[in-house]
């Protein structure tokens, strides 16, 4: 009996021990699911940022690109027209000056004009 107490408290301290070491295990568990978690959210908002950041980047390249290429066409254009342009005066200059004359090159300019840009 006295052998008996001495076991049952003896059993009832390491439940308690047991159930304390139990407690502390779920809730070192549970702060190790909410570490990983919190890792896990914070590495999703990491490659969210980097994703949205590239895809900035390339509109922005995109964007570049597109303004460069309508400069360069710009460019082209306006140097064909300046060539018409110096073509029709030479033509001009180098002829007699009648109305006739200068609505025959007019009409020549234009049509030559509109052939280059079709």
């Amino acid at each position: 009996t006295k052998d008996s107490l001495a076991a049952k408290k003896e059993a009832e301290e390491m439940k308690a021990k047991y159930e304390g070491d139990r407690k502390a295990l779920d809730a070192q568990k549970s702060q190790v699911i909410q570490d990983a978690r919190d890792k896990g959210y914070h590495e999703y908002e990491n490659i969210i940022a980097n994703a949205n950041k590239k895809a900035s980047e390339i509109l922005e390249d995109a964007r570049r690109d597109a303004k460069l290429e309508n400069q360069k066409q710009r460019a082209q254009f306006e140097a064909e027209i300046t060539d018409m342009v110096l073509s029709a005066a030479s033509k001009i200059s180098a002829t007699a000056h009648t109305v006739q004359t200068d609505r025959e090159l007019y009409d020549r300019f234009i049509e030559e004009a509109s052939n280059k840009n079709e």
